[in-house]
């Protein structure tokens, strides 16, 4: 769905597309969702990441992290069709929706041990230029792992470019041992760059069987995480 938003008009509908996925699960689908133009191509793609790994809620890995990759088909023109009944001619209007269609997939690295996937982010530098740097979260481990991502010219069109080893970065815990190894931060549900060196955190509700120290950072803006490189020392400041 395509909206405009200005300090003065509320969000507009322009156009809605659909998405040519077959989800197997109710509750299990795309976590994250991101829009890209590729500039060589000037053609607009989705980027899903997908909830659970190998995109099946029946998988029992944790490390085959995926995105899909959707690639959007305009809408054609609307066609009429006659359709003759005896004496008189009945004129039938189709609209042919647009939808996204897919391309091909990319793979996290298999280095990224994640249970879950929850949300991810893209850092749009100026008019979209890539390589960018991509965050994606897990809410069951507490982590976030940070990429490049950056464009090819053949399908899935872009390709994930691991920084380095150590791209991997748990929230921060507590002092006291629990059933969760000290997570302080169990429902990471959003985020979002601040600027190219800053990420900020939400968090969804927790769980009726998780501890006090989930619920205390329930349901709120939960911290930041600044370096001056991602590729180099990272600081991790709780709010």
């Amino acid at each position: 769905t395509r909206i405009i938003l200005t300090d003065s008009t509320p969000i507009r509908v322009l156009e809605s597309c659909t998405i040519n996925w077959d989800f197997t699960a109710n509750n299990k689908g795309i976590e994250g969702l991101e829009f890209i133009t590729h500039q060589g191509s000037g053609h607009s793609y989705l980027l899903g990441l997908c909830e659970v790994n190998d995109c099946d809620p029946k998988s029992t890995s944790n490390n085959n992290g995926r995105i899909l990759v959707r690639e959007k088909k305009e809408a054609t023109k609307t066609r009429k069709e006659n359709c003759f009944k005896e004496i008189y001619t009945i004129i039938k209007t189709f609209s042919v929706i647009c939808s996204w269609d897919p391309v091909g997939t990319l793979v996290i690295p298999s280095a990224v041990h994640f249970d879950d996937y929850s949300s991810s982010s893209m850092y749009h530098r100026k008019e979209n230029e890539l390589p960018t740097h991509v965050a994606v979260t897990s809410q069951v481990m507490s982590q976030v792992w940070v990429d490049m991502i950056e464009e090819i010219n053949q399908a899935p069109f872009f390709s994930l470019s691991p920084l380095n080893n150590n791209t991997i970065y748990a929230l921060p815990r507590t002092h006291i041992v629990t059933s969760e190894c000290g997570i302080r931060y169990g429902n990471i549900e959003g985020v979002a760059w601040q600027g190219r060196n800053e990420l900020i955190f939400v968090s969804d509700q927790a769980k009726n069987d998780q501890g006090t120290q989930c619920i205390e950072k329930e349901q709120s803006y939960a911290i930041r995480i600044s370096s001056h490189q991602f590729d180099d020392k990272i600081r991790i400041d709780s709010d």
